[in-house]
């Protein structure tokens, strides 16, 4: 664990947690947010919702971590004046095991067999995470949000924007492949 690290402005950015209760991991990925929002000119203290997801006085806020195949971790925050939903995510054999629960079949054959189907699925999982945590916990993974379209990974190594059905309405996200096999979403876009 880094030196560094002020952890009592960690634990002021984050009072409803006991940040020396974390593991280590989890304690680093909270200072890596509270380091980006701090870089951002955010100064305010993360609250939650019901549900979890972190909450700021005046502005949408969305939070994602993902330890790569490396071991390094990864922390973003988005903050807009709309809604905003942010995942990072490595491709890992959780995302197959839940994919017939959460993917459509027409996301399952985006998904394909190729080489490129680790990240493909990690790619739909990002954008579904995105979306779920922009527009709310009514939306249904399986039949409320859906990929509709995915290129070669390597048209998103610079990223690129995907279309996706949100309920009845279709919505631009932008994704893109970090650090090889890395992903990420964010969404919606105006």
């Amino acid at each position: 664990m880094p030196d560094a690290i002020d952890w009592s402005a960690v634990q002021r950015r984050f009072p409803e947690r006991n940040i020396n209760e974390l593991n280590a991991m989890r304690r680093l990925e909270h200072a890596a947010v509270d380091a980006a929002l701090h870089r951002l000119g955010v100064e305010e203290p993360v609250t939650h919702d019901r549900y979890g997801g972190p909450l700021l006085p005046n502005a949408a806020l969305s939070i994602s971590h993902a330890q790569d195949a490396h071991g390094v971790t990864w922390a973003g925050v988005a903050i807009g004046s709309a809604p905003v939903g942010l995942d990072m995510e490595t491709p890992r054999p959780q995302l197959e095991r839940v994919a017939p629960r959460v993917f459509s079949d027409a996301e399952r054959a985006l998904v394909g067999t190729e080489a490129e189907s680790e990240w493909r699925r990690c790619a739909i999982w990002n954008v579904k995470e995105a979306a779920w945590k922009a527009l709310g916990p009514d939306l249904d993974y399986l039949g409320g949000i859906e990929v509709l379209e995915l290129l070669p990974a390597a048209e998103y190594r610079r990223g690129g924007q995907i279309p996706v059905r949100i309920q009845q309405n279709t919505h631009s996200f932008y994704i893109a492949q970090l650090a090889g096999e890395f992903g990420i979403a964010l969404g919606p876009l105006p």
